[in-house]
């Protein structure tokens, strides 16, 4: 948890936990439906240039530094990429190795109970991230789940 974000990553380990500890977004127009791309993602992509210099002059820096990030703010779930900096909101997501693994089981599950808002989160999320660790050898425990309220 930071400020009023809860912030995952998957990738550059370095450049997910400068992101985690130590960028601290203007939250001031928090409450904006379109603070994500108006000012999450203008400050998130200077950050990151600040931290890596080399990351918006060389293409092999970008593949270097990629990393995904699963922001939650204000009840809202949006997936980063710093592959051309592209930020899309879900209702559910996943990032990393078993991304695809998980975000399968949640869509086969979660579908018809998201219509009628009759849902374990919780227990559910734990069922995708083991599928995704059964399945895909570069998964593993521990898993941390991290809520925040809407």
């Amino acid at each position: 948890k930071k400020d009023q974000h809860i912030i995952g990553y998957a990738g550059n380990i370095g450049l997910g936990q400068n992101v985690c500890y130590n960028f601290h977004p203007d939250i001031s127009n928090i409450d904006d439906e379109n603070y994500m791309y108006t000012s999450f993602m203008p400050q998130l992509r200077e950050f990151v240039c600040e931290m890596t210099p080399d990351f918006s002059s060389k293409l092999d820096a970008i593949d270097d530094n990629h990393t995904d990030f699963i922001v939650g703010i204000k009840g809202r779930l949006f997936e980063i990429s710093t592959f051309g900096f592209q930020c899309s909101e879900y209702s559910y997501t996943a990032i990393g190795s078993g991304s695809q693994i998980a975000i399968g089981y949640l869509f086969s599950v979660l579908s018809d109970e998201l219509i009628k808002n009759e849902c374990d989160y919780y227990n559910e999320t734990i069922k995708a991230v083991e599928a995704a660790i059964y399945f895909n050898p570069h998964c593993q425990h521990p898993i941390l789940i991290i809520e925040m309220e809407k």
